[in-house]
């Protein structure tokens, strides 16, 4: 009896010390593969197409297509390709049914997207960045992580007077600018005229502002701030040592401002737009327009660009399905192509 007793002590032993390595090996392998998922959506690739798969040509051809009613928001940035490419899809596919979250005001941040997206209020969201450290440590504490599939790429532009003649501004010089350090403009080369920087109120253009140029710096009290609804273009036209960013797809084409070409170092200026610049004339008289310079948005050599992401939950529920289905309809050829037309830079 005492020897049956000591058996079925050892089996029972040997089960638990079995469970207890099993659960290790578990554990280990979810933390190596969240890992690897953060570390695979943070790595931003400099190339357009660097670590993309292969994607097929045209809409028809994406497989798996899920059917359902899926939520998603974004920027206010996103709304042309929103309206350009989703009716395309759901002609393609009447079943995927999208379903946009207008955000209220000037748009929803990236932040209170994930934040949306983690609550299950929002199948995907779309990102000007990527998920930050905290952003993937609240999807790993619900047990999942987060994916971020970069889909194109878009940049901010500097934009004058167009009787300034400044021939282009280091990132170094525009927080100079915007922090109050430099006033006149013959600080960079420039005439004898003040400075006068204007910025948006709140939008994501502002947040990608401060990060990118200001980098931790406090806005200077000579900034003039307005709302990105008025006519902005309009007062730089109109104010000598004016000077504003915006959306640079949004603003190249136009023809009644200036376009500065920045540099990282001084005398390295790259334009956003392709050269050589289209002139004033020919652009109001002509009909020429500037394009986005598409090689060096892609290369990252114009310093002020930023890649959109549709960023998905991989909690293996039809809503990721969604996200990704989605993200490979954008990287088809034909999405890519749509996402061109629409003044944005296409990431393949």
């Amino acid at each position: 009896m005492t020897q049956k007793n000591e058996t079925l002590t050892l089996i029972a032993s040997f089960l638990v010390t079995l469970g207890i390595l099993c659960g290790g090996l578990w554990w280990l392998f979810q933390t190596r593969q969240n890992k690897s998922a953060q570390t695979e959506t943070n790595d931003e690739p400099s190339s357009s197409s660097a670590s993309l798969p292969d994607a097929p040509n045209t809409f028809n051809e994406v497989k798996n297509v899920p059917s359902g009613s899926f939520n998603y928001s974004g920027s206010r940035n996103w709304i042309p390709i929103r309206e350009s490419i989703d009716p395309i899809i759901q002609q393609t596919y009447p079943n995927f049914r999208l379903r946009y979250q207008t955000p209220r005001g000037e748009g929803m941040s990236a932040g209170q997207g994930i934040e949306r997206l983690l609550a299950d209020q929002l199948a995907f969201t779309l990102s000007s960045r990527l998920p930050k450290p905290g952003e993937y440590d609240a999807a790993q504490a619900q047990g999942h992580s987060l994916k971020a599939i970069p889909v194109a790429i878009d940049g901010l532009a500097i934009v004058v007077n167009p009787n300034l003649e400044v021939s282009g501004l280091t990132i170094a010089q525009l927080q100079e600018i915007y922090t109050g350090e430099l006033s006149n403009w013959q600080e960079v080369g420039g005439p004898d005229v003040a400075i006068i920087p204007y910025s948006s109120q709140n939008n994501q253009s502002r947040i990608f502002f401060s990060n990118q140029v200001l980098k931790g710096e406090n806005w200077g009290s000579n900034v003039q701030f307005v709302d990105p609804k008025t006519s902005v273009l309009k007062t730089v036209t109109q104010t000598p040592g004016a000077v504003y960013y915006a959306v640079a797809s949004e603003v190249v084409s136009q023809c009644v401002a200036k376009i500065l070409p920045i540099g990282r170092q001084p005398n390295q200026f790259i334009p956003p737009y392709q050269p050589p610049e289209v002139s004033e004339t020919a652009c109001r008289e002509q009909g020429q327009r500037n394009q986005l310079n598409v090689t060096a948005f892609q290369t990252k050599n114009y310093p002020l660009t930023q890649r959109w992401f549709v960023v998905v939950k991989l909690d293996g529920r039809i809503d990721q399905q969604a996200g990704e289905t989605y993200g490979k309809l954008l990287l088809t050829e034909q999405g890519q192509d749509l996402i061109r037309s629409t003044g944005f830079v296409n990431i393949r």
